[in-house]
């Protein structure tokens, strides 16, 4: 007794092996590749009834020709369906053929309807797949246009300055006063750039956007007939000639941290050029910070060194000496007999305070020993008995 297939397969030409793709002699190898090829693609539960219908329909298939008893039950059931359906074509169309010859025609018709059945499906999700990609394409080129505008509109050009400081106030910090020349908004126009009771029309050629693509590259460029604005002032702004902006002079106060090292560079936030764009913002002000040093000290991190001179005399037969530290103070050291060229002499927690450790650094004095150039014939022979 063959077992009951539902009525789709049982009276209509479809059959499993089309619902998978492959012809009745296919491997279970085989078989399973194609489920599950089949499993990757429809796995979007948002599938319409089209896609879902053919994805029962391999899973039914799969199920029956999984298991080889099944299979082979279908297979006898699917035979004499197709010698039946053999004999009455031969009788209605009075020509014979064998079931050999049936069996291969049919086996054509079953690769042609699974070949048909996966280009079906290649165009259904390639519609699928094109739908979203060219969504997203559009909303891409939507947020490279907004950006592209807000790359033209958002700041102002940076004003560039250098500041000269001492050494000392490198280290502690300071305040210095600076006038700058910057861009601000014109007083007379508000940096709309048209004269006073005059009208703005909207860019002929930008449509009020600010932008339009080069023809020759595609990208987005600055509309050159409104500059960028999306709006032509119908008469220009005498005074900013038409551009918005003024030159004008500012005083600024820098305030410059502790620890600065030369070279530094401060960045203070908004206080550039003002941006002729309609809800820019303004540049930024960079101060590069020169330090001027007279070569008495050296930082090294929290620790500073500085120069002691010594007299040859002083090194030969020890002495004390006074040495300045960074605070202004004077510490008396100790110079001992043979004291040699370059040595250091540490002042413990004469240095700069470290906020992290709660700790100053050390003092290091280094020897600088003078040898005198000019010395008389007596010295001279003095030196030479001594040694």
């Amino acid at each position: 007794m063959f077992m009951k297939f539902p009525a789709r397969f049982r009276h209509s030409m479809t059959n499993l092996y089309e619902s998978l793709g492959v012809g009745r002699k296919a491997s279970q190898k085989e078989i399973e590749e194609a489920y599950l090829s089949l499993k990757k693609v429809f796995t979007d539960d948002t599938m319409d009834s089209m896609a879902q219908s053919m994805m029962a329909d391999a899973k039914m298939a799969y199920e029956c020709l999984s298991n080889p008893e099944k299979r082979e039950e279908y297979d006898e059931y699917l035979s004499s369906h197709l010698k039946v359906a053999g004999y009455q074509r031969r009788f209605a169309n009075d020509f014979s053929e064998s079931d050999t010859e049936e069996e291969e025609r049919t086996k054509k018709r079953d690769k042609d309807r699974g070949k048909r059945r996966f280009e079906e499906q290649d165009q259904f999700f390639n519609e699928k797949f094109m739908n979203g990609y060219n969504s997203r394409r559009r909303k891409a080129q939507e947020e490279e246009f907004h950006q592209s505008i807000k790359n033209f509109t958002s700041k102002g050009e940076d004003v560039k300055v250098e500041i000269t400081i001492d050494f000392k106030e490198s280290v502690r910090g300071t305040t210095k006063g600076l006038m700058i020349d910057k861009d601000v908004k014109c007083h007379t126009c508000k940096g709309t750039r048209a004269a006073k009771d005059t009208e703005i029309s909207i860019c002929y050629s930008c449509k009020g956007k600010g932008l339009k693509k080069d023809q020759l590259f595609g990208s987005l460029i600055k509309c050159n007939t409104c500059e960028g604005h999306g709006k032509i002032p119908v008469k220009r702004c005498g005074t900013c000639n038409g551009k918005g902006l003024i030159s004008q002079q500012i005083g600024e106060n820098i305030v410059i941290p502790p620890l600065t090292e030369h070279g530094d560079y401060l960045k203070l936030a908004n206080l550039g050029h003002t941006s002729a764009y309609e809800g820019g913002e303004a540049g930024d002000l960079i101060v590069k910070i020169d330090i001027y040093n007279n070569g008495h000290y050296v930082r090294d991190g929290f620790d500073i060194y500085s120069l002691l001179p010594v007299t040859v005399s002083d090194a030969l037969l020890g002495t004390y000496l006074e040495v300045k530290t960074i605070d202004g103070n004077t510490t008396t050291v100790v110079i001992k007999r043979g004291t040699m060229h370059k040595d250091l002499i540490k002042l413990p927690e004469k240095g700069l305070y470290d906020q992290e450790s709660g700790k100053y650094g050390d003092h290091y004095a280094k020897v600088y020993l003078q040898i005198p150039t000019n010395i008389t014939k007596e010295v001279n022979d003095l030196i030479k008995g001594c040694f």
